[in-house]
């Protein structure tokens, strides 16, 4: 593991949850937040951006932008396994004050692949609110705090596959 790459910290079993601080640099997070934010003309103005009560979100590029091919390399080496779906993308998004989004599990197929963990990385911090929550863990909710650069990382399916 490199500097830029700190080991996951297991967090929780049920969901088998992890989270790595500082995952992404300080410039990284410039670099993708001044390319891509909603309402920039730079990388970000070819996005279709949607916005709704779940913020405002857009599928990014990994394929087509060196940066955010460096950080789903570094996703997959922290994980284990490499993304299997056709034209890779990073879903951004960008929640404004009482934005949020409805209780969901991300149990669900594209393209024929399940999709079996979930990736997310906070470029921003949260004063109030802005937690990823799992209510339903045992021993009560699993909440994992949005921290700038953190990685937060968890696995849709039980290890028996259910």
């Amino acid at each position: 593991m490199t500097a830029m790459q700190p080991p996951l910290e297991k967090i929780s079993q049920f969901p088998r949850a992890y989270v790595a601080d500082r995952f992404i640099s300080q410039s990284e997070i410039v670099d993708i937040l001044a390319r891509y934010s909603p309402g920039q003309t730079t990388r970000g103005g070819d996005i279709e951006w949607d916005s709704g009560i779940a913020g405002t979100s857009g599928e990014l590029p990994v394929t087509s932008d060196p940066l955010l091919g460096k950080l789903a390399a570094r996703i997959e080496a922290a994980l284990g396994f490499s993304a299997t779906l056709p034209g890779a993308t990073f879903r951004f998004r960008q929640y404004a004050h009482g934005d949020f989004h409805a209780a969901h599990v991300d149990c669900y197929e594209i393209a024929g692949q399940h999709l079996v963990a979930t990736a997310l990385v906070y470029l921003t911090d949260a004063l109030d609110g802005g937690e990823t929550v799992f209510p339903d863990a045992p021993g009560g909710p699993l909440a994992i705090a949005a921290r700038r650069g953190r990685l937060a990382l968890w696995f849709n399916y039980t290890q028996d596959g259910a």
